[in-house]
């Protein structure tokens, strides 16, 4: 709420407070969780959440219906040329930068409403 970011992991969702760890994947593995951070639902403004390996999901969903044409139909290999670069790039584009975006604002009945649609 006092305009400070805080990037990280999201450890645990409380009943009223979440608890982030400051760094990155790789970081975590490394080293023991000393560094984690409580803030309460008041002190949140927004909350955006983005998936684990959401580019690569996305890369596989673009590329299998880019090869689809290949199974249904005569000239699905010609389609298919075509069709399965252009699947892989926009399914990266589109896992890469999907994001969901919760708007809490100190609110706790919308906090509440983004906790129950993550469980």
């Amino acid at each position: 709420m006092n305009g400070k970011i805080v990037k990280g992991l999201l450890m645990q969702l409380n009943d009223s407070s979440v608890i982030l760890y400051p760094g990155k994947r790789k970081k975590l593995r490394k080293e023991v969780i000393h560094d984690s951070v409580v803030i309460a639902y008041s002190q949140i403004q927004q909350i955006k959440l983005k998936k684990k390996y959401g580019l690569l999901k996305g890369l596989l969903i673009g590329g299998a219906i880019g090869f689809a044409p290949v199974l249904f139909g005569e000239g699905g290999v010609y389609v298919a040329l075509l069709a399965f670069p252009i699947g892989i790039i926009t399914g990266a584009i589109v896992g890469g930068t999907s994001s969901k975006k919760y708007f809490i604002n100190g609110n706790y009945s919308a906090f509440n409403k983004m906790k129950k649609k993550m469980e």
